[in-house]
């Protein structure tokens, strides 16, 4: 009923490796767009790394909030 499929060693050491080093290759390419900034002395890690577009909404939605206020 129930039996194993044995894989090839040969196609599991080729896909195995090509899965890991696009996968590498991935992280390679988005760190190089956008690097890691380490935090300083005080300064918590989201606050650091947050991105210029969530940062421009935030901005924004402040402007907003202050402009419907006064």
């Amino acid at each position: 009923m129930g039996f194993a499929m044995a894989w090839e060693p040969g196609v599991l050491r080729k896909y195995n490796s090509t899965s890991h080093f696009r996968l590498l290759s991935q992280l390679r390419s988005e760190l190089r767009d956008k690097p890691l900034v380490r935090p300083g002395e005080g300064e918590r890690i989201g606050d650091v790394n947050r991105s210029k577009g969530l940062i421009r909404a935030m901005e924004a939605r402040a402007a907003r909030s202050r402009s419907g206020a006064g």
